[in-house]
């Protein structure tokens, strides 16, 4: 018999768990466990946001891990401002395995210059997509990503992609045997 191995993650939005759990399935691991995060920014401007969000959602989700195999995931969507004007979005995982952490990434992908001028000042994508678009759900489903690229890549191929890039050092432990420690994340959370 197989053991169960838990995955706790710190998201309600039905993309980012879906991308999640196709990069969990690849080791074997089939569902996750939703943790409601509270306290978060809504439009994360700059990579320092962006990491904070993915940590305060990991660390969220690892208080609810109960046993030494379980994984909790942070994943935080956000755009940064690559020169005046230009913008990109992407996301950051954190994963947290056996008070160990790893960060990976999605692709950045770059956002009309229209835009860049609002995010900045603390306007949301999703809002901005919304009204962009005519769905009002996006941020929940196809994201601006798979509004630009008529559904060629999707916010769920992005949660994939950061999440999968996140697990790496986990799924390749004998290249990866120095990860640090849970605990210089609770740092990360002391300096925002």
């Amino acid at each position: 018999m197989s053991r169960i191995i838990d995955v706790f993650v710190g998201t309600e939005n039905p993309a980012k768990i879906i991308g999640i759990e196709k990069a969990f399935r690849l080791i074997g691991v089939p569902e996750t466990h939703t943790v409601r995060v509270e306290g978060l920014k809504p439009q994360p401007v700059g990579i320092k946001e962006i990491v904070y969000g993915a940590v305060k959602r990991a660390m969220a989700s690892y208080k609810e891990c109960v046993s030494h195999d379980c994984f909790a995931v942070g994943l935080e969507a956000g755009v940064i401002n690559i020169s005046r004007g230009y913008c990109h979005s992407g996301q950051v995982a954190v994963i947290i395995h056996e008070d160990k952490y790893s960060i990976g990434t999605s692709l950045f992908f770059p956002l009309p210059d229209r835009h860049c001028k609002d995010l900045i000042s603390g306007r949301e994508l999703a809002e901005i997509m919304a009204s962009e678009s005519g769905l009002e759900s996006i941020r929940r489903n196809i994201g601006a990503i798979g509004y630009y690229t008529y559904g060629y890549i999707t916010r769920i191929e992005l949660s994939y992609q950061a999440a999968l890039s996140a697990l790496i050092p986990f799924m390749n432990k004998d290249s990866f045997k120095d990860l640090p420690s849970v605990e210089e994340l609770e740092e990360i959370l002391k300096i925002q």
